[in-house]
C-alpha cells in the first residue's frame, strides 16, 4: 500500500492509497445488500454522547473494514465493540446509562448501528471514487486522520499537480448547516487543495440519488461518480463547490 505525507496548518497526515485492485466492489455491494438492515432504530436517539477517542465507533470499523479488510454485519460489530468498551462506558456515561434504565443496550445499539451504516455508505463511496478514477490515471488517498478532519479522501489528478479534498455527506438541512459552519472552523478546509462537497439524499430523482440494494441500503451510483470525473476533467468548479 503506497503512503503519502501531507502537511497541513496544525497536522501532519498520512495518508495511504485506494488501490481498487485490492477490492472487489461487486462483492462489497453483495455483502451490503446482505446487511441486517433495522429501521426501528431510528426510535432510540437518547446516547448521542460524544464518544472520543477509542470509545469513538468508527476507530473500530476503521480498523475491521480498511486495515484489516474484514467485512462484518451490525450484530458481529456490535458484540466487538460492547466486548471491548462495555467497561468504559460505564464509568465514563454512569449517569446516563442510569437515566436510561433498561432502555440503555437500545440506544447503544441504534447508535453503533448509525454510526456503521454512515460509515460503510462512505466507505463504498471511496472504493467506487477509486473503481472509476484511477483507471484514468488519478489517484486516490484517505486515512482515518483525515477523515477526522472531515475530508472522506483526496483525488490526485494524473499530473500529481491538483488536489481535490472530497467531503461525503447527507443532503439535509442539519447537514448543510454544519457543513457551512465548519467551512470557517475545520482544518480540513485549511488544507491545499480544491474541497469539493459530494453529498448524497435519500431521496430519488436527483443526480445523487442513492441507488437503493435489495435490503434498502443505500450506496452511491457509478453514475454520480462518473459526473464528478467529468467535471473534474474539465475543471468546471470553484473551491467549496457543492455538486
Amino acid at each position: 500500500m503506497k503512503k503519502l505525507k501531507i502537511n497541513s496548518k496544525n497536522y501532519n497526515i498520512e495518508l495511504f492509497q485506494v488501490n481498487p485492485s485490492e477490492y472487489n466492489l461487486c462483492e462489497l455491494e453483495k455483502f451490503l445488500s446482505t446487511l441486517s438492515v433495522n429501521p426501528n432504530f431510528k426510535n432510540y436517539k437518547g446516547f448521542e454522547v460524544d464518544l472520543k477517542g477509542e470509545l469513538n465507533p468508527t476507530e473500530l470499523l476503521e480498523i475491521l473494514f480498511w486495515n484489516e479488510k474484514k467485512w462484518i454485519d451490525f450484530p458481529e460489530f456490535a458484540s466487538l465493540y460492547l466486548e471491548k468498551y462495555k467497561n468504559k462506558l460505564y464509568l465514563e456515561f454512569s449517569p446516563i446509562i442510569k437515566s436510561l434504565g433498561k432502555d440503555f443496550h437500545k440506544h447503544l445499539q441504534a447508535r453503533l448501528y448509525r454510526t456503521q451504516f454512515g460509515f460503510l455508505t462512505e466507505y463504498h463511496a471511496v472504493i467506487l471514487l477509486a473503481t472509476v478514477f484511477v483507471p484514468q490515471g488519478y489517484l486516490i488517498f484517505r486515512s482515518s486522520t483525515l477523515d477526522r478532519l472531515g475530508v472522506d479522501c483526496i483525488i490526485f489528478d494524473p499530473t500529481f499537480k491538483e488536489k481535490y479534498n472530497i467531503h461525503i455527506f447527507i443532503e439535509s438541512k442539519r447537514a448543510k448547516f454544519y457543513r457551512e459552519k465548519k467551512r470557517n472552523m475545520k482544518h480540513s478546509n485549511k488544507l491545499s487543495g480544491i474541497h469539493i462537497d459530494f453529498p448524497y439524499t435519500l431521496k430519488q430523482g436527483f443526480k445523487h440519488s442513492l441507488k437503493f440494494l435489495p435490503n434498502n441500503f443505500g450506496v452511491y451510483t457509478n453514475e454520480y461518480v462518473q459526473y464528478l470525473l467529468d467535471l473534474i476533467k474539465d475543471k468546471n468548479f470553484q473551491n467549496n463547490t457543492n455538486i
